[in-house]
Order: C-alpha cells, then sequence, then structure tokens
C-alpha cells in the first residue's frame, strides 16, 4: 500500500501518493519510493516479489489553501474529506481550482482554490503512468493495484486504469489472448 501518506489524521496538507519524498514535507511521511526501498534495500525482499499500491482516490483539505499548510493539530474528518478521481477531474481547471504539480514530489498533482480556501491531493493520468514506468519499467517491482477500482469511473472512461494499462503496453508487459497460457514475462 503506497497511498495514505497524508490525510484527516494529519496535522498538515501533503500529497496522498507521492512517486518521490518531497524535502519540504515537513513530516518526511514517505513516498511510494521510500516504502518500495524500504523493503527492497533494507528488509532484503526481491523487487520482483513487491507490487506497489496506487490511489485512485485523494482527499479534500476544505479551509485549507496551500500544500504543506499546518492544520492547528489534526486536519480532522470534518475538514477532510474523501474524493474519487471521477470527482476531481472535472475541478481541473475549472470552478476556481488551479492545478499544479509538485516536482520536488516526483510530479505529484494537486489543485488549489483560493476563496473560499481548498486543498485538493490526488493523482492523475500523467502521475499514474509516470508510478507505472518507474515502479515496473524503471525499478522492475513485480506488479501495481490501485484502490479502488470504481473511483476511477466518471461514466464514460476510466482514465487512470486506461494509463496504467497503455504504459504495460508501452512495456511490454501485456499479454495477448494466446499468450495466457505462457508464463508472465516481459515481451
Amino acid at each position: 500500500m503506497t497511498y495514505d501518506f497524508t490525510g484527516p489524521w494529519g496535522s498538515y496538507t501533503g500529497h496522498n501518493s507521492p512517486l518521490l519524498q518531497s524535502p519540504n514535507d515537513p513530516g518526511q511521511e514517505g513516498s511510494l519510493t521510500t516504502a518500495m526501498q524500504l523493503f527492497s534495500q533494507t528488509y532484503g525482499v526481491s523487487p520482483a516479489q513487491l507490487n506497489i499500491g496506487t490511489a485512485f482516490y485523494g482527499y479534500e483539505f476544505n479551509g485549507y489553501g496551500s500544500l504543506w499548510q499546518t492544520c492547528n493539530g489534526l486536519c480532522g474528518n470534518k475538514a477532510v474529506s474523501t474524493v474519487n478521481y471521477a470527482q476531481v477531474k472535472p475541478l481541473i481547471g475549472a470552478q476556481g481550482w488551479t492545478a499544479y504539480r509538485d516536482q520536488s514530489a516526483g510530479g505529484a498533482p494537486y489543485l488549489l482554490h483560493t476563496s473560499p480556501a481548498g486543498f485538493i491531493t490526488f493523482d492523475d493520468v500523467t502521475s499514474t503512468t509516470g508510478k507505472v514506468d518507474d515502479v515496473i519499467g524503471g525499478q522492475g517491482f513485480g506488479g501495481m493495484f490501485m484502490w479502488e477500482l470504481s473511483l476511477d469511473y466518471d461514466g464514460r472512461s476510466q482514465d487512470l486504469l486506461t494509463a496504467m494499462y497503455t504504459e504495460y503496453q508501452t512495456l511490454g508487459y501485456v499479454r495477448t489472448p494466446l499468450q495466457y497460457e505462457a508464463p508472465l514475462r516481459r515481451f
């Protein structure tokens, strides 16, 4: 599980599932990369036996208008709600929301709203594709799963699932129907 690095239990706003650990993260809560390195390098688990999880949801911090903003104690359930990607997608570039990427966190996307103040952490097509490329293509980890499949569906498409599949195809990890009997390997 390489998500839920920040949320309503925390004392500041931050990324739900960043690829890289941002040096600006006040709590150094972790990232997909730090979690996978912990198991592969520190605990000696073979990368091929490790699968990463990515989130098809994020968190909306109502009343907080910036990344790494202190929440005066816990951010709390009243100020923070879970939002699925299908809910976030129409907000990108609309309704007063501005999209940003935190390059220090591997390009983790987030949205800010100035009035009323709001912060949303989420993954998009670019960050999901980057995770597949880095973790599967670059580091050779075993696979990738998501939580939760239906949170990507907007009634017409599943952008994040399609991004994962497309990158798997690009990397040569997708089987054709005639290859189902063969063991999974890079083609």
